[in-house]
């Protein structure tokens, strides 16, 4: 075999080669992108009521659960520090977001509340909250509701969930 057919030879093995490393590193990437898509999120959180309508000027009592999936503590503001702090959307029938009455439209900081919360690993830890102290409810209709909670999870960690969508009907009171 000629000088020229070795080096060819070697050429085509390195080839080979080459090709099948490039194909176990994009089978090692894919790997880690789907291994990342399946892992199970570092918390839910669910909001509910007992009740699905309420007339004008009661209370809207909503309970916030925060289920911790990890083997740590997780840390977050208290819902009772505000909407901001609670992460609450309330929209009406026509899908407009309400604002919160003007006490609760400060920023978050200029609202005294240091309280926190914390879950520890594998608790549950539920809030309860009353939306009509934060919003004007004294237009009947429908309205739906949304919280996002974010959480630490590290010092420089933070994570963010949307809850399910809860609907509410304020109604009249009766006259009497």
């Amino acid at each position: 075999m000629s000088g020229f057919m070795r080096e060819v030879a070697v050429v085509e093995k390195l080839a080979v080669k080459s090709s099948c490393l490039t194909l176990l590193a994009m089978l090692a990437f894919l790997y880690s992108v789907a291994s990342g898509f399946s892992q199970e999120p570092a918390f839910d959180v669910t909001i509910s009521s007992s009740t699905s309508a309420i007339t004008v000027g009661s209370r809207l009592l909503v309970d916030i659960t925060i289920v911790n999936h990890l083997d740590q503590v997780l840390l977050f503001r208290s819902s009772r520090c505000g909407p901001a702090a609670a992460g609450v959307i309330l929209r009406d029938n026509q899908g407009s977001q309400l604002q919160p009455l003007e006490y609760w439209r400060e920023t978050p900081d200029k609202i005294p509340c240091m309280i926190g919360g914390g879950a520890g690993p594998h608790q549950n830890v539920q809030e309860s909250i009353d939306l009509a102290r934060w919003f004007d409810l004294s237009k009947p209709g429908e309205y739906s509701i949304q919280i996002t909670k974010t959480i630490s999870i590290a010092a420089d960690t933070r994570e963010a969930r949307k809850s399910n969508v809860l609907e509410i009907k304020v109604v009249e009171r009766n006259a009497e």
